[in-house]
């Protein structure tokens, strides 16, 4: 007994050394976002990623090394955050890969991981198995090796409390991916899994529902999950989420029910296509309140949206005899089943092509109702002035599904943010080698609405520079400025590392599948 378990110790020791730092990178080796060949008589920009980010993690003398079995990344690479891990721990899992990430949140004010971190890597190793070390609060390393067997959804109920206030839309970030491409069939022939009655991976999730810096789960419900139903081609019932319980900072305590039919063997994610986005069709605004908070602050927030909507033309009331071409509604919701109390509030514009847009908001103590009215609907329309199809909140989490996808994915955005920056860089890490049939980047970024001498001098500083740093716009308020890029001192989460102007983001997928299994096999 005591053999084998010095045996299996020296096995992990030795897969662990193939993923640790030494050495130094040339640049060669650092896959870089490009730009397409030059389009006939249209200007455009090289955004080339790799350098940037290279020189903003300090990652250009030491580095964590990745091999053909494994993957070793930097965590204060670019956006430095919690997306890394989300993305990496997928990406792992996934294609069963080892996977060791070092400096993890090295450059905030409290390094290393919190509590929603850990339950967000933690999740899809309880579904899919594997060993996983360093996962405990304020590790600054983790490393995950999969079993030998990986590949499936080995639980179909799992249940994941964060224990904080902390987001639960970040644990679906890293746990839906696995849940759509790796659940285990029992059949192998085509013919018998169609008449396949597995039950779908059912996930209980326990944390804040509506949490600050974070997707709110109805952003997650009424913009991330329509657009990837759409664009990735799932059915109606693939994917499924209610709430049993609201949970708000600082207590926490709100219950999601997520249920996920997985893919078939046969099947892989439709590329994303969204280049063209529309006229606004309809805006929804959803004011929310709960526990001792007043239905009359909901109100408020909701007559402040609208007032700012209407005096930026989105928001457009019929006229006597003239209907309006936009259909506005406001929903005033009272929580009942709540842990705590808790006001903010969403706002979702609807384009004619099947774009969606959001701003959204959270009150906090002294932050007036109509403040946070005023907040989201500045947010919306910055995201609308931008001109993408895509807020700045979606554009990073459609880039891991244009990855996986079959076939080439191009997606629109307004101004181009560190954390897609950051998960475009995460992908590459992983699938640079995946792709055979494909010679050239995995992505390739084309920066839109440059005028021709920007166009030239642009491409004549890059003979001999590989990355030109762009003019952030900044602001001491959030109007619109064109461009939609303006910021706000005070409100600037995500802000850092903002490359304005609109972008056009090709993907050529890699198409990933997963393998049947034999019938004999037991789910």
């Amino acid at each position: 007994m005591r053999k084998d378990s010095l045996r299996y110790c020296l096995q992990t020791i030795l897969c662990l050394k193939q993923l640790r730092p030494r050495g130094s990178k040339s640049v060669s080796d650092w896959r870089g976002v490009v730009a397409f060949e030059q389009p006939s008589k249209q200007a455009y920009q090289r955004i080339d990623n790799s350098a940037f980010l290279k020189k903003s993690s300090g990652m250009e003398n030491d580095h964590v090394e990745s091999d053909n079995n494994g993957v070793g990344l930097d965590g204060s690479t670019g956006e430095g955050g919690g997306q890394i891990l989300r993305n990496a721990i997928s990406y792992a899992t996934i294609l069963q890969k080892k996977l060791s990430i070092e400096q993890i949140r090295a450059k905030r004010s409290k390094p290393g991981l919190k509590a929603q971190h850990v339950a967000s890597i933690q999740l899809p190793v309880q579904l899919c198995g594997g060993t996983l070390t360093g996962d405990v609060v304020g590790s600054s390393s983790i490393t995950y090796i999969p079993p030998p067997d990986v590949g499936f959804v080995q639980q179909s109920f799992v249940t994941k409390d964060i224990g904080t206030a902390g987001s639960i839309c970040l644990l679906l970030q890293s746990s839906l991916p696995c849940a759509l491409l790796l659940k285990a069939s029992p059949y192998q022939d085509k013919e018998e899994e169609e008449e396949d009655t597995n039950p779908p991976t059912r996930l209980t999730l326990i944390g804040g529902t509506n949490a600050a810096l974070a997707p709110q789960y109805d952003y997650w419900h009424d913009i991330f999950l329509p657009v990837l139903r759409q664009q990735c081609g799932l059915d109606e019932d693939q994917v499924n989420g209610s709430v049993e319980c609201r949970g708000y900072f600082p207590r926490g305590g709100g219950k999601v029910h997520v249920s996920v039919k997985p893919l078939t063997h046969t099947q892989s994610f439709q590329p994303i296509r969204m280049t063209e986005r529309g006229d606004v069709q309809s805006i929804h605004i959803r004011s929310f309140h709960a526990g001792k908070l007043p239905r009359h602050l909901a109100q408020d927030m909701a007559r402040a949206a609208q007032r700012h909507l209407e005096q930026n033309g989105l928001w457009q009331q019929p006229l006597a005899g003239k209907p309006s071409h936009v259909a506005c509604t406001v929903e005033i919701v009272t929580e009942t089943h709540a842990a705590g109390s808790g006001l903010g509030i969403l706002i979702v514009a609807t384009t004619t092509t099947g774009c969606k847009l959001a701003g959204s908001a959270l009150s906090s103590p002294r932050k007036k109702a109509n403040d946070v009215g005023l907040e989201a609907a500045q947010e919306l329309i910055r995201a609308w002035d931008a001109g993408g199809c895509v807020d700045e909140w979606l554009q990073d989490q459609l880039i891991l599904y244009m990855a996986l996808a079959d076939g080439v994915s191009e997606l629109l955005t307004g101004c181009l943010t560190l954390h897609t920056q950051t998960a475009i860089w995460t992908a590459e890490q992983f699938l640079k080698d995946y792709n055979d049939n494909h010679q050239g980047p995995l992505f390739e970024v084309q920066k839109m609405d440059v005028n021709e001498e920007e166009s030239k001098d642009d491409s004549r500083s890059n003979q001999n520079q590989p990355f030109k740093k762009q003019k952030q716009s900044t602001s001491s308020h959030l109007e619109g400025t064109g461009n939609g890029c303006s910021i706000d001192q005070d409100l600037n989460y995500g802000q850092e590392g903002l490359i304005p102007g609109r972008h056009l983001i090709r993907c050529h997928g890699v198409g990933f599948k997963r393998k049947g299994r034999p019938k004999s096999t037991q789910l």
